[in-house]
């Protein structure tokens, strides 16, 4: 499971309808996690009000971006090194690294 893959899957968890995108390359073009983002109507919010639940935007070097979950110890996310999905603390160099702040849409009915 990519970065993709896992918002996809959480989305698909809390009954939130979400196209799931497979035909994209290992390293998408230029900003396609953000316009999926767009796509998929969540709220852009500032990085300064995230809060646990919150999907995160990385950016890593000049245009590869990743999406990772903010939850209250740090961050969780699909992390190729180890194949599987990992939660740590976000650190300086991780959080330096965030440049767009997302929440699920508002006007979702999330299942009982």
């Amino acid at each position: 499971m990519d970065c993709v893959g896992l918002i996809i899957y959480v989305a698909q968890a809390l009954d939130i309808e979400i196209k799931a995108e497979t035909n994209y390359r290992k390293i998408p073009k230029r900003q396609a996690i953000t316009r999926a983002a767009q796509e998929f109507n969540f709220v852009e919010k500032p990085v300064s009000s995230m809060v646990p639940g919150d999907i995160l935007l990385l950016t890593f070097g000049k245009y590869l971006e990743h999406a990772v979950f903010f939850s209250d110890r740090g961050i969780i996310h699909a992390c190729e090194k180890y194949g599987k999905i990992v939660e740590h603390r976000l650190d300086p160099v991780w959080q330096a690294r965030i440049t767009r702040v997302y929440e699920f849409p508002k006007n979702i009915q999330l299942k009982a």
